[in-house]
């Protein structure tokens, strides 16, 4: 037999035996994506695009809960009696043999976001889509916000300016609306407009693996009881994060770091603070940060820079 009829024997032997053996072929875990509407939804498992998914946490997680029956997103929702099928889900996970397993699943029902004009504020409506928050506990509408990190009283936001909606398009006797779970203003008085406070609207961190060369960004606003316009130099902002000494064994300990909110001149009732280090030791990443600023503090975990250069 000719080394060439060898080779090409071989080669059929081993299509043979991989075609005879479909469970050895597999997607690991978290190779396999699948986006697109859902079908059907069980207690462990969910469908999408006619494609049968185990789910053994038998949970999943929306914009603003985690962790959730999956079964309980056949509930009824606001306007939407079907629940989230029909909606959008993202799988992630594995497939052995066609078999596909969920290590995640995630869905917000339908991504519908509007960035318009408030045409009415009471009720609200954005380019005369009528708006509303979801009540729904699978997919509750979190604080609305304005853009300086304050939450805000929805009726309060000026007729004529910007504002951004994310959240689900259902109905209710006959009119379509907007189900908010995510709102940001450009204008709204702060529920807590009677008290100093203090926002955190941004915090990153990069956790490098040379000690002293972590980065820490956060960035927010501060507002005066009364929202009166601000002036002169004003107090400054602590910053508080976990941290490590250095040294041979390094322990953990509170980092902290202040920092003097500038006045904002286009909106003079609000001042931004900006704190950025590159010489950080940090007790790893996400961190919790805490920011404290005349009797008020607020709190936020960090995101992750995940390309940050080693």
């Amino acid at each position: 037999m000719s080394c060439r009829s060898l080779a090409g024997s071989s080669a059929i032997i081993l299509a043979a035996l991989a075609a005879a053996s479909p469970a050895t072929a597999q997607v690991p875990p978290p190779e396999l994506v699948i986006e697109g509407p859902i079908d059907a939804i069980g207690a462990n498992s969910i469908t999408v695009m006619g494609i049968e998914i185990n789910v053994p946490s038998g949970r999943a997680d929306t914009p603003t809960a985690l962790g959730v029956p999956l079964d309980s997103l056949n509930d009824p929702l606001p306007g939407r009696s079907q629940g989230f099928v029909g909606g959008t889900a993202i799988v992630t996970g594995g497939s052995t043999g066609g078999v596909v397993t969920a290590t995640e699943v995630f869905s917000d029902v339908n991504e519908n976001v509007v960035v318009g004009e408030v045409t009415s504020n009471n009720p609200l409506t954005v380019n005369h889509l009528p708006v509303v928050r979801s009540t729904s506990p699978v997919i509750p509408g979190s604080a609305p916000m304005n853009v300086f990190g304050f939450q805000i009283d929805e009726k309060t936001v000026a007729v004529g300016s910007l504002i951004s909606i994310e959240g689900y398009l259902g109905s209710e006797n006959g009119t379509r609306q907007l189900y908010y779970h995510t709102l940001e203003a450009d204008t709204g008085e702060p529920v807590n407009r009677s008290s100093n406070e203090v926002s955190v609207t941004r915090t990153q961190c990069r956790d490098r693996a040379d000690a002293g060369k972590d980065e820490l960004e956060v960035q927010g606003w501060v507002h005066r009881a009364g929202l009166p316009n601000l002036t002169g130099t004003l107090p400054a902002i602590t910053i508080t994060y976990p941290g490590l000494t250095t040294g041979r064994r390094p322990t953990k300990t509170t980092g902290t770091a202040t920092i003097v909110p500038v006045v904002d001149p286009a909106s003079p009732q609000y001042a931004q603070y900006r704190y950025r280090s590159s010489n950080r030791n940090l007790d790893g990443c996400p961190l919790r940060i805490k920011v404290s600023w005349q009797g008020d503090v607020d709190s936020a975990v960090s995101e992750v820079d995940v390309d940050a250069a080693p």
